[in-house]
């Protein structure tokens, strides 16, 4: 009588595991970004267009099969972000707490002085419609290059989190959870068994 309510419990249990299935969040879509180059140098004077970085293919975007771009300058004038022709062509501050969404306000022209130093977080939007963040470091000095530390954009959904990356988000397999809680409980079950046969 023990052992069969002890399969009874293990079957129950079995049933409850199977269907524990983290369900993925709403972050599965998001695509990390490594601008290239990595570093905007510095140049003096006032430059009369920005300096490009390619950041990968970005769907929706002015060329499918192509990296993608964005423009910031890094002169006396400041370290803005420019759009126009760029695939990330809308951009706005942000903190390391903010969601960035596709109803924010964005600036097609994002005025950033010289004299901004060490690191800031920005929002974006592609004109694809699809929103992202970057992480710039400005350095130490109003002349230090700009160093792009993280970034990532939000494939599937109209929100993202400021520093969330695609290696925060990975979750187990529902099939992978099912057979291992089952396998273990079946070992468990097991082991009951041969005891209570030794016990009799």
């Amino acid at each position: 009588m023990k052992q069969k309510s002890t399969v009874s419990a293990v079957a129950t249990f079995g049933a409850v595991a199977a269907t524990m299935y983290i369900s993925p969040s709403a972050e599965a879509g998001i695509i990390n970004l490594t601008p290239l180059p990595q570093t905007n140098s510095y140049s003096t004077g006032t430059a009369t267009d920005p300096n490009i970085f390619n950041v990968g293919v970005l769907p929706g975007g002015i060329f499918s099969n192509i990296a993608s771009d964005f423009g910031q300058f890094n002169d006396d004038y400041g370290a803005s972000f420019q759009g126009g022709s760029y695939d990330i062509n809308f951009w706005r501050f942000a903190s390391a707490s903010d969601t960035i969404s596709t109803g924010d306000t964005f600036s097609n022209f994002l005025s950033v002085a010289a004299s901004l130093t060490g690191t800031q977080f920005f929002g974006f939007e592609t004109i694809g419609g699809l929103v992202g963040w970057l992480k710039v470091d400005f350095g130490q000095t109003a002349t230090s290059d700009i160093t792009y530390v993280a970034g990532a954009y939000e494939s599937m959904e109209t929100s993202i989190r400021v520093g969330a990356l695609a290696d925060n988000n990975s979750v187990p397999e529902p099939a992978t959870l099912g057979l291992t809680a089952l396998g273990l409980l079946a070992a468990g079950a097991r082991g009951k068994r041969r005891k209570a046969k030794v016990t009799h």
